[in-house]
């Protein structure tokens, strides 16, 4: 319905006793170009009840797609303040406009001659009560839309030893990961899968070929070759008899001085 046609509606069926009648029959208009109607008994309707006028107080209920809107509205000798509560979800909606009574002139049962500047009231009441309670209804029930935002890398295991670039081949950090549960430090493995000169442990020890997982702490089944280690181990390149499988070795690195005669292994 047009705003025009229901201020004049308003109008013409209200009685009206004072400028703050006229103020708030400018609300009703706007809200009820919004959709809400009042409600009276068990109708609705959008002509305000007989007695809407009588007290000092406004106190009027309201229908807005099934939902109550309740409407206040307290004068003093030289304004009037208009509170709306929207009872939608859970805590509900809330807006106020205020007004001077002098924005309404002494004719004021009278359309034409009833408001100073209409327009200027009008927009007010748009900007105070129209939008902050019909706006946020229709945006709280958009739908919610989750965006994808692209391709997700997969959530990071802790329990996978992962090697950073700020992790050094120095000799001395290892150890210091075992004491460290965030895995930002160097492990007590020796035989690092992550290191350089990683050994091909299927190959060499005839394990078949996916024996050992991508990334896997591995220690190799029997002892292995340390001709076959390049730095950061920096181990000597001895010729020695090759050693079969599961042969004995106490260590994996050799002792300083191995193979001189003054060893004991």
């Amino acid at each position: 319905m047009e705003f025009k046609f229901i201020l004049e509606l308003l109008f013409k069926s209200a009685t009206l006793k004072s400028r703050a009648d006229a103020l708030l029959l400018l609300v009703n208009a706007k809200l009820i170009e919004a959709g809400c109607h009042f409600e009276v008994g068990d109708e609705t309707t959008v002509v305000p009840p007989g007695n809407w006028n009588e007290g000092e107080v406004y106190d009027l209920k309201l229908k807005y797609e099934g939902e109550t809107l309740l409407l206040k509205g307290v004068k003093t000798e030289e304004e009037l303040f208009v509170n709306l509560h929207l009872q939608s979800g859970d805590n509900g909606i809330d807006a106020s406009v205020a007004f001077r009574l002098d924005e309404a002139t002494d004719d004021y049962s009278r359309l034409n001659e009833a408001f100073h500047h209409r327009d200027l009231l009008v927009a007010r009441i748009e900007k105070d009560v129209i939008q902050p309670l019909f706006k946020k209804k229709e945006k709280a029930q958009l739908p919610k839309v989750i965006s994808s935002g692209g391709p997700k890398s997969p959530p990071r295991d802790p329990l996978r030893a992962e090697r950073g670039p700020s992790q050094r081949d120095d000799r001395w950090s290892y150890g210091r990961g075992d004491l460290d549960p965030t895995g930002r430090s160097r492990g007590g493995m020796i035989m690092d899968p992550f290191g350089r000169g990683r050994p091909d442990w299927e190959g060499s020890h005839g394990l078949p070929r996916g024996a050992v997982p991508p990334g896997a702490r591995f220690d190799p089944v029997g002892p292995m070759n340390p001709d076959e280690v390049a730095p950061p181990f920096e181990m000597p390149r001895r010729r020695e008899p090759p050693r079969g499988m599961g042969m004995p070795d106490p260590d994996h690195m050799r002792m300083p001085g191995f193979g001189d005669g003054h060893g004991f292994i």
